[in-house]
């Protein structure tokens, strides 16, 4: 029983060095959950091809008492988000987004009433301004891929 406590003891002193040396004197520690502003990052799967697509974080969590907003970013090509389901829409009358290449898109913040709260959103990406009636099949990333491509709104 003594050598088992010798054992976890050690293991935890080496544990605690490696992080101690790991991290420099005065580095700066980033709290990932203070941070309001969402930003999605749209890029192509297969470089030199806008279609099919991806994002970085395909499911999205903003919260309407933290004042999240949420943005889009795209390097290699001009992208359009469509909210596709969840009613009402969580950016007030914004449905369709041009996300152009090598920019960010503007904030959008949660204007929906918290009463709604929760609702989970998809939303599909084209690689092509969709029109007013966008067909999901023809999107770079659709609304219901397996993946997601989603915002988890709430209170």
């Amino acid at each position: 029983m003594k050598a088992r406590h010798v054992k976890v003891l050690g293991l935890i002193t080496v544990i605690a060095a490696a992080i101690q040396t790991g991290c420099p004197r005065g580095a700066k520690v980033i709290n990932f959950t203070a941070k309001k502003d969402r930003v999605v990052t749209i890029s192509p799967v297969t470089k030199g091809v806008s279609n099919p697509c991806e994002v970085d974080f395909p499911v999205t969590l903003l919260r309407k008492s933290k004042n999240h907003t949420m943005s889009w970013a795209a390097e290699d090509y001009d992208y359009w988000v469509v909210i596709t389901t969840g009613s009402p829409n969580p950016f007030g009358t914004v449905n369709k987004i041009k996300v152009p290449m090598n920019s960010v898109t503007p904030v959008f913040p949660v204007t929906i009433d918290q009463s709604y709260l929760p609702i989970y959103y998809t939303y599909a990406i084209y690689d092509f301004d969709p029109g007013d009636n966008p067909d999901q099949g023809k999107a770079c990333k659709r609304a219901d891929d397996e993946r997601d491509t989603g915002l988890n709104v709430k209170k």
